[in-house]
């Protein structure tokens, strides 16, 4: 035997096991001991466990016996507090990239009335983009959503991926707010691990952060001082969550690898062998820039402290609050007669050149929440819904200052370079010919008007077969690193007739050009004056599809969905919870 696989409980509590152990070293076979999911060992880890904390023992039983912790989403602060706990000497960190090129991540709002057919949607779409049924992973926190969500499903743990053999997961669904970032891009990162290109996409809600903080802070009291303190760790994980969610101007792979204080992760935009974000595909973060809003948020302060010196019965909220700043003529603010001098406070407010008002005035309130210029204290009601209200925050000081993200200049979106699987989603139809249709096949291109949907397809299929063929020519491990599909799409828009026709397609950079231009022009020619045919290529598909799926009976609530079908997601009603 040279492994032995141990959970940390039996090695906590089996005397047994100790025994074995001692003797193991006595005999000298006791080369190492090696902990995975190592941030499980720190309390203000992500997915703490008390058993893991008992490991913290082993350096007193076995201290000549060297220690390696392993895990993937540890922030610095979490990696040293485990060091510490493991009473680990004479360190050495190894730490290894974190940005999954392959991956799309995207935000959506979640719609309580339309998330099911949203997610249906996506499932149609992704199984368009494989060109058979596509399996993902539906994320789901609260169980009475679980309930909602389940249809034609595979039950697996959370650990779905690590224990089960599957890479070929090609979209993992959130369907609610996650509780914190490391949870995130853990369960995200679980798509794509074939390399091959995926989305990863959460809806979000706000309301759902008041509820996971009213979940965080219920049996909560000021006497136990550590609980307190770790609930208080716990929201501001989740705040950046909301952060993440709520963000307008900065590419979602520059937010992770951010909170793992790692800067030298490209934009979509900067590395265009990258999927796109959503940020990205919409030009958003083309420019952005911190603004300083220390004026706006002063004002909104004022509010707040006023409405708490005039011992309001019923406090402020978040929606109340904007209302009041934005000056509407909304009816529910007769409940505050002595606010009304405040009215449209954020008139003189901007951000990317516009006006601090509706939605916006929204998210700036939301941002002066996540980072704790206002407190956001969160109830549960008697009837059962919860709601919050606001306190200045812990971070207000005399001479505190706000920044806020933003544009340098607003642009609009061109909707060209930075599509592929970004480009079918934001479509929200099905672009696919059904059953054959000659009529389908005959509608103009979704990518190129001067084509029809026929020749796009045939297209595409072509380079396909070729990324794949060269592939195999030159040994490599993965399709997509020949090129990827921002290439297959930009040589649809431009039907590229030269080596210098390809200059400015997405993911063709010099070296590429010279390697792979001719083989590209050549099959394109070859499409258009209709000398390739699919049937002639064993290879035509970027990325495999689900032909089968097997029932894995484990405990946690989440869901795969492999190829769900409407009728089946049309029998879950919501409960209104």
């Amino acid at each position: 035997v040279s492994l032995v696989f141990i959970t940390p409980e039996k090695l906590a509590e089996s005397t047994r096991v100790a025994n074995i152990l001692k003797r193991l070293r006595k005999n000298g076979q006791l080369a190492r001991f090696i902990i995975d999911e190592a941030h499980c060992v720190s309390q203000w880890g992500h997915d703490f466990r008390s058993s893991y904390l008992k490991l913290k023992n082993l350096k007193a039983a076995f201290d000549n016996v060297p220690i390696t912790a392993l895990t993937a989403t540890a922030t610095p602060g979490i990696a040293q507090d485990v060091q510490a706990q493991l009473r680990m000497t004479e360190t050495v960190f190894i730490k290894g990239g974190i940005n999954r090129a392959n991956l799309s991540y995207r935000v959506m709002k979640k719609s309580r009335s339309k998330i099911m057919n949203d997610i249906l949607q996506l499932i149609k779409l992704m199984d368009t983009e494989v060109q058979g049924k596509a399996s993902g992973i539906v994320y789901c926190v609260l169980r009475s959503a679980r309930r909602r969500a389940a249809g034609r499903v595979i039950v697996a743990t959370i650990a779905f991926g690590m224990g089960i053999n599957k890479p070929d997961v090609r979209f993992v669904i959130h369907y609610g707010l996650s509780k914190t970032m490391e949870g995130y891009y853990q369960e995200s990162g679980r798509a794509g691990r074939d390399g091959y290109p995926s989305l990863a996409v959460l809806f979000y809600d706000y309301q759902d952060k008041v509820k996971q903080d009213v979940m965080i802070r219920t049996n909560v009291t000021s006497r136990n001082l550590a609980a307190a303190d770790q609930a208080e760790k716990k929201i501001d994980s989740l705040l950046s969550m909301v952060e993440y969610c709520e963000n307008r101007s900065i590419c979602r792979r520059k937010l992770i690898a951010k909170h793992f204080n790692i800067i030298d992760v490209p934009t979509c935009r900067e590395d265009e062998g990258q999927e796109p974000c959503d940020i990205c595909s919409s030009n958003a973060s083309e420019a952005w820039e911190l603004a300083d809003q220390t004026a706006a948020a002063r004002k909104v302060l004022e509010v707040v402290r006023a409405a708490q010196g005039g011992g309001l019965k019923k406090p402020l909220g978040l929606n109340t609050l904007k209302d009041i700043c934005i000056g509407s003529k909304s009816k529910n603010l007769s409940a505050y007669p002595h606010l009304t001098v405040y009215s449209n406070c954020l008139r003189n407010a901007k951000i990317c050149s516009a006006p601090l008002t509706g939605d916006l005035a929204l998210t700036f309130l939301r941002r002066m929440v996540t980072q704790r210029w206002l407190h956001e204290r969160c109830e549960r009601m008697e009837q059962g819904n919860c709601v919050g209200y606001l306190e200045p925050g812990r971070n207000i000081t005399g001479n505190f200052t706000a920044y806020v993200p933003q544009r340098k200049k607003p642009t609009e979106p061109q909707g060209s370079k930075r599509q592929r699987l970004s480009y079918y989603f934001d479509k929200q139809t099905v672009q696919s010919p059904s059953n054959g249709n000659q009529n389908d096949w005959s509608k103009p291109s979704t990518i190129n008007p001067h084509i029809n949907f026929g020749l796009e397809t045939k297209l595409r299929e072509a380079l396909r077969a070729l990324r794949e063929t060269l592939r195999e020519e030159h040994n490599l491990a993965r399709a997509y690193t020949v090129f990827n599909e921002n290439t297959v799409i930009g040589c649809i828009q431009r039907l590229p007739q030269s080596i210098k026709d390809l200059e400015g397609i997405p993911g063709l950079g010099a070296q590429r050009m010279k390697k792979y231009g001719e083989r590209i022009v050549t099959r394109v020619a070859d499409v258009l004056n209709d000398r390739w045919s699919a049937s002639d290529h064993k290879t035509s598909v970027a990325m495999p599809s689900s032909s089968s799926s097997s029932a894995v009976e484990m405990t946690e609530e989440y869901e795969m969905l492999n190829g769900m079908d409407e009728a089946t997601l049309r029998e879950f009603a919501f409960d209104g919870g």
